[in-house]
């Protein structure tokens, strides 16, 4: 079969992509088209370094989780990813839904080993167009989550508050406690802190949830900080830093200036839903003005797909 290469920088027009049907590329449509992309990236081609270029020019990325939601990417990850929903009417693929916008075309690649699986072309009325390469995977290296959850917002004994609170430089304070050292961090790594803007999630069955800000604290080093517009845009802004301990603070993972770590101080207070919870303070976090209170675990299920192939292929390895 014959393939095509398609130089970084060549100028599309419709006689080129003329020439790429010619070559073997197939258009996709619709749910064609959406099961192409799930799974795999696209990635600008107009933000890619050339050959021979150096610097730290970083291109956007876009990636397919699933059939429901997609990334928008710019850089490396720190710089944040948006998650939008995406959908197929009319035949065409909906990358913004209500209104749906213009669909690109996807072309898909004759068979190669390349990772590059092919195309997507955004028509904007006249040459250049806008192109995508659509590439093996994760790209990105976004998180994925589940944005159903049934959380258990973490609580402490308002009356007899542990020990291990009052040895940690803890007091008391119009029903207020403080909480910081060894034991604010150990309520924050691990856990995920949102605001109240929506009602908790049911115990019984996971709800969708779209909480307007939030951080999980992940035991492997990841702060994950996100926002959600609620319905109906449900748009998902999500960014990534990386921190370690040290000596009681949490500190960027490259900082070797205490002074520029934050200690973690969080407070507990009144559970305020009813007067049966009245033995019950609630764990908050204050970040940039607002509050947001604890729950207990990965509420929304972050994981980085990239590190659990790793530990997959570590495991089989191991195993042999």
């Amino acid at each position: 079969m014959t393939t095509l290469a398609v130089a970084a920088g060549t100028s599309f027009d419709e006689d080129k992509i003329k020439e790429l049907k010619n070559a073997g590329y197939v258009e996709l449509r619709g749910a064609e088209a959406v099961d192409f992309l799930v799974g795999n990236s696209a990635v600008k081609r107009d933000d890619q370094l050339g050959k021979g270029q150096t610097g730290t020019k970083r291109p956007q990325i876009n990636y397919y989780p699933n059939n429901r939601v997609w990334y928008t990417c710019r850089g490396s990850f720190g710089s944040g990813c948006d998650i939008q929903s995406w959908d197929v009417e009319n035949g065409d693929i909906c990358f913004s839904v209500d209104p749906c916008d213009d669909a690109p075309m996807i072309l898909k690649a004759p068979r190669s080993n390349s990772d590059k699986l092919g195309l997507m072309i955004y028509d904007q009325g006249e040459p250049p167009y806008e192109v995508y390469d659509i590439t093996k995977g994760n790209q990105a290296g976004a998180p994925l989550f589940d944005d159903r959850f049934a959380g258990r917002l973490i609580e402490l004994d308002r009356v007899k508050p542990s020990k291990e609170i009052r040895d940690a430089n803890a007091h008391t304070q119009d029903g207020v406690i403080s909480i910081s050292g060894s034991r604010g961090i150990s309520f924050l790594v691990g856990n995920t802190f949102l605001s109240h803007d929506v009602a908790a999630p049911s115990k019984e069955q996971g709800d969708a949830a779209c909480r307007e800000h939030g951080t999980y604290y992940s035991p492997d080093g990841d702060i994950i900080s996100f926002t959600c517009q609620p319905p109906p845009g449900r748009l998902w802004t999500i960014s990534v830093l990386h921190w370690k301990l040290q000596s009681g603070a949490i500190c960027g993972k490259q900082s070797t200036d205490l002074s520029k770590c934050a200690l973690a101080r969080l407070t507990a207070t009144l559970a305020p839903e009813s007067p049966n919870d009245d033995s019950k303070l609630r764990v908050q976090d204050r970040q940039n003005g607002v509050t947001l209170f604890g729950y207990a675990g990965n509420v929304f299920n972050f994981r980085f797909e990239k590190r659990l192939n790793s530990e997959r292929s570590s495991r089989e390895r191991s195993e042999r």
